[in-house]
């Protein structure tokens, strides 16, 4: 038992010792079979560095580290990085030649090694002009003697991910798949652009955008098949550098994924349908819009898998909003389903058959071309299905219509017969009342008569209180006084007083229009001629200060029975010196200013200056506004030859005009524009001043209807 046990065991150390090969099978030809799939015939060899020459790999040490493929169509799944391959090649068939292809164009370098033969090359980055075939895929002539076994060495190089198809056919076999595959590409790209021209046209007859996104959709997918089919190199870009070609296909893929978004979102009405899936649909774009651009400036190796994926994403998301839109009643989202269903089978069939799952056929092989053919036609209806959706819509809509025209028609006729008994009915009650309605009219002319008389005769009573034209004109020439009310009376008014080393200046814009403006004026007024005439008060802010206590005190506003919260703001001007002074001299006399609000306004050497009156009113119940113990400041200034002086209320700059160079309907005067006009008519006669300023004021307000009292003076020493 012990000499069996020990011989079983040498037996075993024996042959767990013996070389065990780790090659994978050959591929042995043989009558009858055209078509060689090549992926579990190889022994692959990953080079990270792209360092290893042919040399290199055939020798004992580095041959050891092939390893056998365990896939159809294998994908190491590095980036940047050489692979190697080889595969023991057996003919068993007589006077045949073999093709070898690689049916993966975007590949950048494939390098074929034979015994007693140079290095043969294809892939992107060779022109067709130095490959031994114009055919779109790399392919390679072999041939091998009958009855000999000789081994293949493979180089692939490319800055993606590398998947490694390769297909070996007896010539005549390839002959007629090459004009199969032809077709298939011809008929393909005949759809694709026959899809563009059509789509294009319907874009220019109807206008609607949903055919120019898919006409861009449709041409950068179809750019993308051309690149990826091999056929862009060849007839689109054939002198561009490998890291163009690269770029340039998944910036298609980019733009395409982008078009077919933004063409989902008008098409499906995303904004209406589905408001929430529309939002994720923009940013999806946007992030599929800025990988296309960085494509260019980061590296290759991150961007396109992101930008695949990213993609992918957009699939779903827009499969998943076509639903949403069905769901919520959008019946052409029917065949957008179909066509991406179309699409999705076709890209699916063309996964499972590079990774194993099912078999390789005309199907599988042309999948992607399919689908797309699909998708494309199918949208295509879709669009035309959207047509006639939105042409049943607006049958529908102007059916509706002239129901309700004819609801709305049967109810004015109604309406008409009901309001023309309700007429008969009010004529004759008219008919009754039309002695007494002539009475009341009578009566109501009479006393409209009365009234208007009495507002004429407080327009001469306000008129009466204005200092003397023909007095001021003697006595201040160089000056104007525009004053305009916006009803027959009005609530602004300017008051002047001459003494014997000067004189005074004085306007007041008191609470409301008409009337009521009126009233408080003639207070204003009374006030004025009190202060200055009777007291003989010629200090601005001293008279702003009694003004103050005389309005609050007569209204009583400093009570609690007072009801009056009326005021007015108002400005003074003391000139301490004869009326009309030398133009040579350089120091002609004093002006003393004071405001309640409104300011001085002044031009000297062609350069406009404001004093601004204290930020207090006179009256007004409130403190805020104007306080019964408040002191006005007064400002003094030296009087020079040539200068010219203002006093206004707001009613000219707040005066609303239209404006066509205004955004809005109409615009005030303005007090910077008001502002500029005083210093540009400064230099005029002061009768011209005026006439500028109304010319000015009526050209801005147009027809629009005056809003405030208007008045300024303007007087110069």
């Amino acid at each position: 038992m012990y000499i069996l046990k020990t011989v079983l065991i040498f037996l075993f150390l024996w042959v767990s010792n013996l070389p065990i090969s780790l090659s994978a099978p050959p591929v042995i030809t043989e009558e009858g079979k055209g078509r060689y799939p090549m992926g579990l015939h190889l022994d692959i060899l990953i080079d990270k560095e792209a360092k290893l020459t042919i040399r290199d790999v055939m020798s004992d040490e580095v041959s050891r580290q092939f390893v056998p493929s365990e896939w159809e169509i294998p994908n190491p799944g590095v980036m940047g990085a050489s692979v190697w391959v080889k595969f023991r090649l057996q003919n068993n068939m007589k006077d045949r030649k073999f093709i070898l292809e690689v049916p993966f164009p975007p590949i950048d370098l494939i390098e074929l090694y034979l015994p007693s033969e140079s290095v043969r090359k294809s892939g992107e980055g060779v022109s067709f002009d130095e490959r031994e075939s114009g055919y779109p895929n790399p392919m390679f002539y072999l041939s091998v003697k009958t009855g000999e076994m000789d081994t293949v060495y493979m180089r692939y190089y490319d800055e993606g991910s590398i998947p490694i198809p390769l297909i070996l056919w007896v010539s005549e076999m390839f002959t007629e798949h090459a004009v199969q595959y032809q077709y298939v590409l011809g008929v393909y790209y005949g759809i694709i652009l026959a899809m563009i021209f059509y789509n294009l046209f319907l874009f220019l007859s109807v206008r609607d955008v949903a055919y120019l996104y898919y006409t861009l959709y449709v041409s950068a997918f179809g750019i993308f098949q051309l690149a990826f089919n091999g056929l862009a190199q060849k007839y689109l870009w054939p002198y561009a550098s490998v890291w163009w070609s690269n770029r340039l296909v998944f910036f298609f893929l980019g733009m395409g994924v982008c078009s077919v978004v933004q063409f989902s979102r008008s098409f499906l009405h995303t904004r209406d349908y589905a408001p929430k899936s529309d939002r994720i649909l923009l940013l999806l774009m946007a992030a599929v819009s800025s990988e296309g651009v960085l494509l260019f400036f980061i590296s290759f190796s991150f961007i396109p898998p992101l930008l695949v994926a990213t993609s992918a994403i957009c699939i779903v998301a827009m499969f998943s909003t076509g639903i949403l839109c069905w769901k919520n009643g959008y019946l052409p989202a029917r065949y957008y389903l179909i066509s991406f269903i179309t699409l999705m089978t076709g890209g699916l069939l063309l996964s499972f058959r590079y990774i194993g799952i099912i078999p390789s056929n005309f199907f599988t092989e042309n999948g992607v071309q399919i689908g797309s053919a699909a998708e494309v036609i199918l949208l295509s209806l879709a669009l035309a299905d959207r047509i006639n959706v939105l042409q049943a819509e607006k049958a529908k809509a102007q059916k509706e219509s002239l129901e309700n025209l004819e609801k709305r028609h049967e109810l004015e006729i109604r309406y008409s017969q009901e309001l023309e008994e309700k007429v008969r009915v009010r004529t004759s009650e008219l008919e009754k009342n039309k002695d007494e309605l002539k009475e009341a009219f009578r009566e109501a002319d009479a006393a409209n008569k009365q009234v208007m008389d009495s507002i004429h005769y407080a327009k001469m009573i306000q008129s009466s209180l204005l200092p003397d034209p023909d007095e001021v004109k003697e006595r201040l020439p160089d000056s104007f006084f525009m004053w305009m009310p916006r009803d027959i009376v009005g609530g602004d008014i300017f008051f002047t007083d001459f003494f014997e080393n000067g004189f005074i200046v004085s306007i007041i814009d008191c609470t409301g229009h008409g009337i009521p403006g009126a009233l408080m004026s003639m207070i204003a007024s009374s006030g004025l001629r009190r202060i200055i005439k009777d007291e003989g008060c010629h200090d601005p802010a001293e008279i702003l200060t009694r003004l103050n206590f005389i309005i609050k005190t007569t209204l009583h506003q400093d009570a609690k029975h007072g009801l009056s919260d009326d005021g007015m703001d108002a400005a003074v001007c003391m000139v301490s010196c004869p009326p009309r002074l030398s133009q040579q001299a350089a120091e002609t006399g004093k002006l003393t200013f004071a405001g309640a609000k409104l300011p001085l306004i002044y031009v000297r050497d062609n350069e406009l200056n404001i004093i601004k009156g204290d930020r207090q009113s006179v009256g007004y119940r409130q403190a805020k506004r104007s306080d019964i113990h408040f002191k006005f400041t007064n400002h003094t200034l030296t009087i020079r030859g040539g200068m010219a002086f203002y006093l206004a209320t707001d009613g000219f700059e707040d005066q609303m005009g239209s404006n066509p160079a205004s955004r809005f309907k109409a615009t005030s005067f303005g007090r910077v524009s008001f502002r500029n006009l005083l210093r540009e008519v400064s230099v005029l006669p002061f009768e011209k001043q005026q006439e500028m300023l109304i010319k000015a004021f009526h050209a801005h307000k147009g027809d629009i209807r005056r809003q405030d009292d208007v008045t300024v003076v303007g007087f110069g020493c």
